[in-house]
């Protein structure tokens, strides 16, 4: 792995201690990923349940605005944040077969200080952390601002508290709790952007782009006689190790909350721009939001979708250079990788199918609004 997704590594690591939000630490003696001892990991559970906590009220906000769509429309859109958020790091009992496949794609790349050695994959990923940490910081700031001096906002947790165009009428503390829960907003957002950076960029992503990588490799060393048949199988154990930290959770929540997420912001970036209010700078932030929602997906599935269709298409083409009965054997007992969530699994043309889906629903609700 490049030096440079290294230290965003480690750095990602402790923040992730600093927070309370990770299970797992840097060894810096063995250099390797390891996950924390019961004792070290006795805070990670109470910031589990807070985050529950605060997801249960966010759920309960969507139904606070039943005459404003566009309230509704985003008090959907953080609720979906949360929840997304939630599952991504409910890692208990700690997975230990993640943090395995993270060390074995460290040690497995050749670290390279070459931009041009690096593979065009590993900068869209590295692209899209500098993305999420800038966005994983100025995004809870300006939410705990906002708890504080506009708590209306249909977005924050402070809805809850919004009665009659006042907050919390009648009391003396109003100005303690926005302080409160603008704290509980930044942390939380915070921990979201941790733990998303780590299981689905540096986990998941990162895993399929190993897996893409590798098959390239391979494929290319069997045109040229320079691997034999049998190392297929090295894909399809890096294949199974992957599919088994990924596909019931990780990527299970992101194949179906993702485009969820990107279908609300999407409408609520185009209501913004066509609505009277004049905030075109809450418009854009929904509007970069969703680019980087489209630019993450894009990644994902096409990722996944690389790796079926070029295995697929060398097992079709490689019958007819085989010689020998035993290898005629081997090859009818090999199947293509299949990066899979839940019962599913990322084919050919699951991104464009996912983007159209997208896109539609979309539209729709704009027409029906």
């Amino acid at each position: 792995m490049d030096k440079k997704d290294i230290e965003i590594l480690k750095r990602n690591l402790r923040y992730g201690n600093y927070f309370k939000c990770l299970p797992i630490k840097w060894d810096s003696v063995n250099e390797r990923i390891v996950v924390k001892s019961p004792w070290q990991q006795r805070h990670v559970i109470p910031m589990l349940v807070i985050h529950l906590l605060a997801t249960l009220c966010r759920l309960y906000s969507i139904t606070l605005h039943p005459s404003n769509i566009m309230h509704r429309a985003e008090a959907i859109f953080g609720a979906l944040i949360y929840t997304i958020g939630l599952s991504i790091r409910l890692d208990i009992p700690v997975d230990h077969g993640a943090v395995q496949v993270l060390n074995f794609v460290m040690i497995s790349i050749k670290p390279t200080t070459s931009r041009s050695s690096t593979p065009n994959v590993y900068l869209l990923i590295r692209l899209l952390l500098y993305a999420v940490a800038t966005t994983g910081f100025l995004l809870p700031t300006l939410m705990g601002v906002l708890a504080i001096f506009v708590p209306c906002q249909p977005i924050l947790l402070n809805s809850l508290l919004y009665r009659n165009g006042i907050f919390l009428a009648g009391t003396s503390y109003s100005w303690i709790v926005r302080l409160l829960s603008a704290i509980v907003e930044f942390i939380l957002l915070v921990n979201i952007a941790i733990t998303s950076m780590h299981y689905v960029i540096e986990v998941m992503l990162k895993g399929v782009a190993f897996l893409w990588i590798d098959c390239k490799a391979f494929v290319k060393r069997y045109d040229q006689n320079l691997a034999k048949l049998g190392e297929y199988q090295n894909l399809r154990i890096f294949e199974k190790c992957l599919n088994s930290c990924t596909r019931s959770r990780i990527f299970l929540t992101c194949a179906l909350g993702v485009p969820a997420a990107q279908i609300v912001i999407c409408y609520i970036a185009i209501k913004l721009f066509r609505s009277n209010e004049n905030d075109q700078f809450k418009a854009s932030l929904f509007l970069w939001c969703y680019f980087m929602i489209i630019f993450f997906t894009m990644i994902m599935f096409s990722g996944a979708a690389q790796v079926h269709n070029l295995s697929r298409n060398w097992l079709s083409r490689c019958r007819w250079n085989i010689k020998t009965k035993w290898e005629r054997k081997v090859q009818k007992s090999l199947v293509p990788l299949k990066l899979e969530f839940g019962n599913n699994f990322v084919e050919r043309l699951t991104p464009l199918v996912v983007q159209e889906f997208c896109v539609r629903q979309a539209i729709s609700g704009l027409l029906v609004s």
